[in-house]
């Protein structure tokens, strides 16, 4: 596996010069998210921002609409990806509170490991 992150492998980014293009594209449009850009402002504004003899410059201004599309999504999914992580963990600190409020220690144990009985007992203690 090779990073391809801005400023890594430096001997195939220059060997490369689209993977390089696209490096500094995802880094500039992270940088523009990390802002407080939107993500679709920070896509139209990396693709501008590469060297006009960039490799993939014209491939981007051509499939602008998808590739903001893909911006958007990804930004979405792990936004979403954090939001159910952190409810998941709600939910077990919730049910681990009640288990051992109970003396259910071996409840406790188990639904740490078995997920078909930690949802057994979501349902029992009413927590969704």
């Amino acid at each position: 596996m090779l990073n391809i992150n801005y400023g890594r492998n430096r001997e195939l980014m220059d060997h490369c010069r689209p993977l390089n293009d696209y490096s500094q594209f995802v880094e500039t449009m992270r940088r523009l998210k990390s802002e407080g850009l939107p993500p679709e402002e920070a896509v139209h504004l990396a693709i501008r921002k590469l060297d006009n003899d960039s490799a993939i410059r014209k491939y981007l201004l051509a499939n602008e609409a998808e590739v903001k599309m893909l911006a958007i999504t990804e930004y979405d999914e792990k936004e979403q990806r954090e939001l159910d992580r952190r409810d998941g963990e709600d939910m077990m600190g919730r049910l681990m509170k009640i288990l051992l409020e109970q003396g259910r220690t071996e409840d406790a144990l188990k639904a740490t490991y078995d997920v078909d009985f930690r949802e057994k007992l979501y349902a029992e203690e009413g927590i969704d």
